[in-house]
């Protein structure tokens, strides 16, 4: 598959310079990333009964109903609990 001629390169790279996409990209800036691992594992742990509610509640740093809310809010609503 060919690349960009070195022409068209040296273009874009004028242009990105010109308008200081070199120094801030354009478009909005994307929120941080969220580490899910752990919060996965804890609800696979709970699922499997494998852990108490009082564990995951530590493990997550946070009340299971508070942690239920704020992943519906994540998800538009959508109900993500394990028993309600």
């Amino acid at each position: 598959m060919p690349g960009l001629a070195d022409s068209v390169a040296r273009r874009l790279f004028v242009e990105f310079h010109r308008k200081g996409w070199h120094q801030t990209e354009p478009g909005d800036a994307l929120p941080p990333e969220e580490p899910q691992r752990m919060k996965r594992m804890v609800v696979r742990a709970l699922a499997e009964d494998l852990i108490s509610e009082t564990r995951a509640e530590e493990l997550l740093g946070m009340p299971l109903p508070e942690f239920w809310r704020h992943e519906a809010e994540r998800h538009d609503g959508f109900p993500t609990g394990v028993g309600g």
